[in-house]
């Protein structure tokens, strides 16, 4: 476990910097609204799992992205769970409820000799909990309707 000031500034250090020369890393990109420019600076080869929350997921530029981003800097990983974050507020898209900010799980295919689309209801029982514990759980039901 590293925890530092990351970023471009003098007074941080590159995440590049940090990922050099180590493997089988764990990444978990939370740094609010700056995780797109994470694809443009690292290398994801040495990367095992990476954990990463999508904010302005209402933005249809930012669903651009996204998509660009699962289908080329991602397309060496796995996505295996997917989970709302109730903080941000709900927007409607092709008659769903979605969450604006989304947090997203992968491992790479590397570590993984076999999977299958999971068909089970979200939020997970047990697994799955509000990031807001004062406001209840955002309903999940759409995630298996969309295929990015």
């Amino acid at each position: 476990y590293v925890q530092k000031n990351v970023g471009i500034t003098n007074d941080t250090v590159k995440l590049m910097d940090i990922l050099n020369g180590k493997s089988n890393i764990l990444l978990k990109v939370d740094i609010d609204n700056a995780e797109y420019s994470v694809f443009n600076r690292v290398n994801l080869s040495n990367v095992t799992c990476l954990l990463i929350e999508m904010h302005d997921v209402h933005m249809e530029h930012i669903r651009e992205r996204i998509t660009e981003i699962f289908n080329e800097e991602l397309d060496k990983f796995i996505l295996f769970h997917a989970h709302g974050n109730n903080w941000g507020g709900t927007f409607t898209l092709e008659n769903f409820e979605l969450p604006k900010v989304m947090e997203f799980s992968f491992i790479n295919k590397k570590f993984v000799t076999e999977y299958k689309l999971d068909i089970n209801k979200f939020p997970l029982p047990n697994i799955d909990l509000p990031n807001n514990p004062g406001v209840a759980e955002l309903n999940h039901n759409w995630i298996n309707n969309f295929v990015i």
